[in-house]
């Protein structure tokens, strides 16, 4: 299979983990909007590192701690991505949070595969980091 279709495996998964999470923390147990979102963030970050790094990419290399760092420093600033894109959405223009939200995690994917192909599992796989 091709590592961008297992990305978009991986990322559908991921997505619906995320949302999942956002949507019962949200609706069921009352969380803030902003907290819901970091909850399942967290979740698929976690499954994303696991399923991307072994299925995805085949990264198989030694360097697992700065590959690690790496996954971890573009997760949190897609997160912030994803947050932001969430405030600006509800907070600036009303938008209902599950509307805001599936906008939020589609343009966090894009900035997600891009930097975890070019930066995080590079090098991983025999290319320049």
């Amino acid at each position: 299979m091709i590592p961008v279709f297992r990305f978009g495996v991986v990322g559908v998964l991921n997505t619906l983990i995320h949302f999942s999470i956002f949507y019962l923390l949200l609706n069921i147990a009352a969380w803030h909007y902003l907290v819901a979102s970091l909850a399942g963030f967290v979740l698929a970050v976690m499954n994303s590192y696991v399923l991307n790094k072994y299925w995805t990419f085949a990264a198989r290399g030694n360097g697992v701690g700065r590959e690690f760092l790496r996954f971890v420093l573009v997760s949190v600033l897609a997160l912030i991505f994803n947050l932001l894109c969430l405030m600006t959405m509800i907070d600036g223009f009303d938008v209902a949070p599950l509307v805001a939200q599936i906008v939020a995690i589609a343009l966090t994917l894009l900035l997600n595969f891009s930097a975890n192909k070019k930066w995080v599992f590079a090098s991983a796989r025999g290319m320049s980091g």
